[in-house]
């Protein structure tokens, strides 16, 4: 598992001042929710997940919980061995995929 995405994640960097849109909360709370990893009083990243799957069909799942100060206190992680995509279901029966017209492709 590469752990540099959960280091990107982790990452508290906050962007410049020139880099901040203009959503209309304060410049002071637009530069704390800049960053990947938001830590303040009431308000922060509860949680990091990275989910990965390899050309052989292992999905790994992998999340880690932080506290109100920032801290890691818990980290699951998930796997399954033959994760496959695209398996029909009678859900994919009942609920077929919208027609779209050949003018709209």
């Amino acid at each position: 598992m590469n752990t540099g995405l959960f280091e990107i994640l982790a990452d508290r960097s906050e962007a410049a001042e020139h880099q901040l849109p203009r959503t209309g909360i304060s410049p002071d709370w637009e530069k704390k929710l800049s960053a990947h990893f938001i830590h303040s009083p009431g308000y922060g990243t509860r949680a990091s997940t990275v989910i990965t799957l390899n050309r052989r069909g292992r999905l790994d799942f992998r999340e880690r919980s932080f506290d109100a100060n920032g801290q890691l206190v818990e980290e699951r992680r998930f796997v399954v061995e033959d994760f496959v995509i695209g398996v029909e279901s009678s859900f994919d029966e009942e609920y077929p995929p919208p027609e779209i017209p050949r003018s709209q492709l």
